[in-house]
């Protein structure tokens, strides 16, 4: 039975037929979910970064990225791209172009983990969460192609329906968005991209900036 089942069970049927629900420890439940994503990933050539986070190489200056990411007593699956050429907005970077599910639909079932699941459970829903995960962190790799497939992909984000985080809530989104339009020669749409920016201190967007115009004078040698 997977946790959401039983989860279902309680609310139908109630406490008695669900049994107890208790949180794991944080350290337990990320060592549980880290195991099994690295005994369904290493075989597919991703390895493990720092905490529930895998990477592998799409071309140079361009990394795929699988995460799990935390969410309220559980976590989320998402994934995406890092771009070497592009300026870090914030630390830790985060992901240059991502896909969440949970951006685009109200189901988290598909796409998260609990730590109040039991460590059978864990392993039951782990193993189709990362079964569907890789399966779409692969598909998103030919975004990373080259600079074209890269706009067209930040394109078909900013045009994607959304139930709760839009794009212009990801900073560094938008910055890699901009990088890209101005390596294509779009400076003047790139521009307009930056003032999206708004929530992000002016002295960190006065750095971007600087690193941005240099990057787009140095052209598309630079990637």
């Amino acid at each position: 039975m997977s946790y959401w089942e039983r989860l279902d069970r309680y609310r139908t049927d109630g406490p008695e037929a669900a049994g107890a629900f208790a949180l794991q420890p944080a350290e337990r439940f990320r060592a549980v979910v880290g195991g099994l994503g690295d005994g369904h990933l290493a075989p597919l050539g991703w390895r493990r970064a720092r905490g529930l986070r895998w990477t592998r190489a799409v071309r140079p200056q361009v990394e795929a990225v699988l995460e799990m990411h935390a969410m309220k007593s559980g976590v989320g699956a998402r994934w995406g791209l890092t771009l070497g050429f592009v300026p870090p907005v914030q630390r830790p970077r985060r992901l240059d172009l991502s896909h969440d599910p949970l951006d685009h639909q109200r189901d988290v079932r598909p796409w998260s983990l609990s730590q109040f699941a039991t460590d059978e459970e864990l392993r039951a829903d782990g193993a189709d969460l990362f079964r569907r995960a890789a399966a779409g962190a692969e598909a998103f790799c030919p975004s990373g192609r080259d600079l074209v497939t890269l706009r067209e992909a930040f394109e078909r984000k900013k045009g994607a329906q959304f139930v709760r985080l839009r794009f212009q809530a990801y900073p560094q989104e938008v910055v890699a968005y901009a990088a890209v339009l101005g390596l294509l020669g779009e400076r003047a749409r790139a521009e307009e991209e930056l003032t999206a920016l708004d929530r992000v201190p002016a002295g960190d967007v006065d750095r971007v900036r600087r690193v941005l115009n240099e990057l787009w004078a140095r052209g598309r040698e630079a990637v």
